[in-house]
């Protein structure tokens, strides 16, 4: 399986969004990307967008995005986040701030935020075999221990920003 995505993230999918393109401060507009040579076998796509650059300032990586249970598809566009009526989408770094767990931002997309330099953003697709069990707003490792049961193929893509 192989993910087809620009190298570099444009700049409305972060920080450097124009003030229109921009939610309360943050940028919520997905990006968009395509997937080749998923498994015939496969029913259900899922995907992860993590910055692992912000460790050393955090102590954990920060999760920008997790979406599970999306019916095949190769194309995904930009705006999947936002505009999508199919598949569950899991809280991302944001789900745990109090000022932020109730609101759908950390439940969606929240575009790429380095605050130091640039960062490398890691795109994961998964095909699965069955749907996920999970409901919006999950948290990663709840996906990841169901994941293992019904995980087919693995993509990875690097974006910088």
């Amino acid at each position: 399986m192989k993910i087809i995505a620009n190298d570099q993230l444009d700049p409305k999918h972060g920080k450097y969004a124009l003030p229109h393109h921009l939610t309360e401060g943050h940028a919520l507009i997905s990006m968009p990307f395509q997937v080749e040579g998923i498994p015939n076998e496969a029913k259900f796509l899922a995907w992860e967008f993590i910055d692992y650059n912000v460790i050393p300032r955090f102590g954990a990586p920060a999760l920008h995005w997790s979406m599970t249970n999306v019916p095949v598809v190769t194309d995904i566009p930009e705006n999947f986040s936002q505009t999508s009526s199919v598949g569950v989408q899991g809280g991302n770094a944001y789900i745990t701030r109090d000022s932020f767990k109730d609101l759908p931002i950390s439940k969606r997309f929240v575009g790429a935020s380095p605050y130091d330099e640039h960062h490398i953003y890691t795109l994961y697709v998964y095909a699965l075999s069955a749907a996920l069990d999970l409901q919006e707003g999950y948290f990663a490792n709840h996906f990841h221990d169901q994941l293992k049961s019904v995980l087919l193929a693995k993509a990875k893509k690097e974006m910088l920003y």
